[in-house]
């Protein structure tokens, strides 16, 4: 999952949907995480020291700095998150 968004970075964005919507996402990294696939274990905040939000994979978790939704601009996770209710237990599709 890392490497499909950190190849897919600029352009054209690896892409998940959440309630429906499409959701594009950069600037990842491998983080330690378990749990089901496509949940979110961790949002935090600009000023904390792991920014972004923690989504388990397979193996392991990424860590995503930067999202997109439809018709959005490019902006921190943590922003979109708290205005669009995604928190720890959160699936994507």
């Amino acid at each position: 999952v890392h490497n499909l968004i950190r190849g897919s970075d600029r352009q054209p964005g690896a892409w998940t949907t959440i309630g429906g919507a499409t959701v594009k996402l950069y600037g990842s990294c491998v983080v330690d995480g378990s749990g089901a696939p496509g949940t979110v274990v961790a949002v935090a905040a600009e000023r904390a020291a792991d920014t972004g939000l923690t989504i388990c994979c397979g193996v392991g978790a990424v860590r995503v700095d930067t999202v997109m939704a439809d018709g959005g601009t490019r902006g921190p996770t943590h922003e979109w998150a708290t205005a669009n209710g995604v928190v720890v237990g959160t699936v994507f599709e």
